[in-house]
């Protein structure tokens, strides 16, 4: 059986990594840089017409531990967080801005919060793209819930560069936000929400203890 993509899925913890202090047992750290193309997207419907806000302030490098799990194809990761300014989402309009802004309480929450945990290979092959499922904790206005995201990972070969693309929908209701009503209540926005990821990643990072990790696998 052919070796699995490790080192394209390892790239899916930027979108959620931070920085932890001492080095937990069994894992390693991994060091990657976001390039400034990318980019993180809420988008949203009303009524009446859509909406598309883009986050405007990515973190440009990112540091993590990270545990190999051969028997289940999955890689752990810990204290691995990613915060989301809800003031650097943009929308286009300032109303819109100034909206979402007090729909997602940012004087109280000013951050989205998502909390990486684990990430799930869902084929073992060596082309790409690769399909994966990142298991994390999402925090929207206070509230917590546990999410399951599906990203695909692709290599740009000539430049050393992973591109990591995938969507997750939300329901502002399971966070405890009811749908806001602008206009006298002629607007309402839409329950659901969606989150798009589209990033660039370099790595920074010797993989070489984690191959070698591989080569019994059968």
């Amino acid at each position: 059986m052919k070796n699995l993509n490790l080192i394209s899925a390892l790239f899916l913890q930027l979108v959620f990594s931070g920085f932890a202090s001492a080095q937990p047992q069994g894992f390693f750290r991994a060091n990657v840089e976001i390039l400034p193309e990318s980019r993180i997207e809420l988008r949203g419907t009303t009524n009446i017409n859509r909406f598309n806000c883009q986050a405007l302030q990515l973190a440009p490098g990112i540091s993590a531990w990270v545990k190999h799990s051969p028997d289940e194809n999955a890689l752990y990761l810990q204290n691995s967080t990613m915060y989301v300014q809800v003031n650097s989402l943009e929308c286009g309009q300032e109303a819109i801005n100034r909206d979402l802004r007090k729909t997602l309480n940012a004087t109280e929450h000013p951050e989205i919060v998502i909390e990486i945990t684990r990430i799930h290979f869902e084929r073992t092959a060596d082309e790409f793209p690769e399909q994966v499922i990142v298991n994390a904790q999402m925090q929207i206005a206070g509230v917590e819930n546990p999410v399951c995201i599906s990203l695909a990972s692709e290599m740009q070969a000539s430049k050393g560069i992973y591109q990591i693309q995938g969507e997750h929908s939300i329901k502002l209701t399971e966070f405890g936000i009811d749908p806001p009503r602008t206009f006298f209540g002629l607007i309402k926005v839409e329950d659901k929400i969606v989150i798009s990821f589209d990033l660039l990643l370099k790595q920074h990072t010797d993989l070489g203890h984690l191959r070698e990790a591989l080569k019994n696998r059968t």
